[in-house]
């Protein structure tokens, strides 16, 4: 049973959601082993499971997808005018698989410090702040961004406002290998009973989703007084 994930917040110039979707979440070796994340940081760092994450990819977009992509791009990696080659790679598998047009009209302008290294969320927001640049007009398109993580959204942010803001594309969602483990518990779980497409999930799925533990009861809620 193949489950997929959904992290939307809020964008901060807009009260849409910036739409995450990803295979699966990413914990820090230094907080526990755990499967997924050796193979996904196996992937970025070797190239190893590349036909692993295709098909996942290829699931989740046949799967869940209804809008109207008019290209795909991949998110630059730390440096400026960079990419990682493994994740270049899968990209271009994915492109000709699903038969978007891949073009690359996001660049990134100046050297960061990696996301996941920085400890406190104003230091990520001020770390990717301005850093991206768009190459081409892409008024009224929609766009499908891949990456390999999103930690806290920062990254994300960035470039929805830099693409639907400043650059008036129609949407801008991203597909991701992981999100971030700390929040695990806040994203939405897209099992195979749930036949939600992308767009009923970025429109009606309000994250942070509310851990059961902390729903409110039938039996907790005040009697009404007539």
């Amino acid at each position: 049973m193949e489950y997929f994930y959904y992290r939307g917040e809020k964008c901060k110039e807009c009260n849409n959601a910036v739409p995450i979707f990803a295979l699966g979440h990413h914990k820090p070796l230094e907080e526990g082993e755990e499967q997924f994340s050796k193979v996904c940081m196996g992937f970025y760092k070797h190239g190893y499971s590349l036909q692993y994450f295709l098909k996942r990819l290829v699931q989740l977009y046949k799967e869940r997808n209804d809008i109207q992509f008019d290209m795909i791009c991949l998110c630059p990696s730390s440096k400026k005018d960079s990419f990682n080659e493994n994740m270049k790679k899968l990209t271009e598998e994915f492109y000709k698989t699903v038969q978007l047009p891949y073009k690359q009209v996001l660049h990134r302008t100046k050297d960061t410090d990696k996301q996941h290294e920085l400890k406190k969320k104003e230091e990520r927001i001020e770390n990717v702040k301005d850093s991206f640049s768009v190459s081409e007009d892409i008024t009224g398109k929609n766009i499908l961004v891949i990456d390999n993580l999103s930690t806290s959204g920062s990254t994300a942010q960035e470039i929805h406002r830099l693409i639907v803001h400043k650059h008036n594309a129609k949407s801008c969602v991203f597909v991701c290998l992981s999100l971030g483990y700390k929040a695990k518990d806040l994203d939405f779980d897209l099992n195979p009973a749930f036949s939600g497409k992308f767009s009923y999930i970025i429109e009606k799925l309000h994250w942070p989703k509310v851990p059961k533990s902390k729903r409110i009861k039938i039996e907790d809620l005040p009697e009404s007084e007539e």
